[in-house]
């Protein structure tokens, strides 16, 4: 039930974004007919008497270099900042010798810590009016060392109750994306977008007395999403995404979701700050089978959400 009220919130409010940006269209439109000067061109009209041309979307070039000028999103960014996640995570290595592995829940049996901070980087780069990319990355790695409560059937090794067992549990993601904005006006920014997120997946127990069990997953998914900016002010602006994929294969399942809400300020021309949260769900389950180069045999399952403080270099 949380799951499922998380997505119709989601989902509820990127409806509620497509809904409102029309009428915010239309609210610019005055009754004669006439467009009315930008929201944040009124200072500018206020000192000279002379409002700035209208954001007019036309067929030719002139026209589509004055919408560029009038609008607020940013053409150029690169955020650098702190983030702390809090995360869930299980594993369970199989192997064909001895079947189906132990179901490891990571932080209750082995130690590893609930929560993790690293550094994060997040890049945005528009050309045109209506096309950018992004890319993301961020590490949130984590080992532990502990006696184990319980026996732990790990690929072909048997580690046994009361052993102290050095775990580790990699992760290094990469996000990157293409997004087109269907519709843009100086408050709104909705776009379609899909890209690649890829998980580089790392997960390894050694005992004292040489037992030792490695394994290594990357796992790319190719994503579809949506994203959208309202823009407050010329200096305060919300921004959100989503995106979401599922594959399920005789050999191989894999299904994602990646939440992301951010609050910016611009604080001087090229400089901003912004706080924002990310929430990720993921499931992956392989068979062995050769699959984006891995034969990884297992299921690795883990959710995080985690809060992000940074600062933004733009233009």
């Amino acid at each position: 039930m949380k799951k499922r009220g998380f997505l119709l919130v989601v989902a509820a409010t990127f409806l509620a974004w497509l809904c409102l940006s029309p009428a915010f269209a239309a609210e610019d439109q005055g009754e004669t007919g006439a467009a009315k000067p930008p929201a944040f061109a009124a200072e500018d009209q206020r000192e000279t008497g002379a409002a700035k041309p209208p954001v007019v979307v036309g067929e030719d070039q002139a026209e589509v270099e004055i919408d560029k000028s009038a609008l607020p999103w940013e053409r150029f960014s690169v955020n650098v900042g702190y983030f702390l996640a809090d995360l869930t995570s299980e594993v369970r290595v199989d192997s064909k010798k001895l079947g189906l592995g132990t179901v490891i829940d990571l932080e209750n049996s082995l130690g590893l810590g609930e929560s993790v901070d690293a550094l994060r980087i997040d890049a945005l780069y528009r050309f045109g009016r209506r096309h950018r990319v992004y890319f993301t990355f961020f590490d949130i790695s984590r080992d532990a060392s502990r006696a184990i409560q319980f026996d732990l059937q790990v690929g072909d090794n048997v580690f046994s109750k009361g052993t102290v067992v050095n775990s580790e549990f990699g992760m290094r993601i990469y996000k990157g994306a293409y997004s087109y904005s269907f519709f843009q006006n100086e408050h709104f920014d909705i776009a379609a977008s899909f890209g690649l997120y890829t998980a580089d997946l790392s997960f390894g127990l050694a005992t004292s007395g040489g037992i030792a069990e490695y394994e290594a997953l990357t796992a790319p998914f190719p994503v579809l999403g949506l994203r959208g900016i309202f823009a407050f002010t010329d200096k305060l602006f919300l921004k959100q995404s989503i995106d979401f994929f599922w594959i399920a294969l005789d050999s191989y399942y894999g299904r994602i979701i990646d939440f992301n809400m951010a609050l910016e300020y611009n604080l001087f021309k090229y400089f901003g700050i912004g706080v924002g949260y990310d929430m990720v769900k993921v499931k992956i389950e392989a068979d062995g089978t050769d699959f984006a180069g891995s034969r990884f045999r297992g299921t690795v399952a883990y959710d995080f959400g985690g809060i992000q403080l940074y600062g933004k270099l733009y233009f």
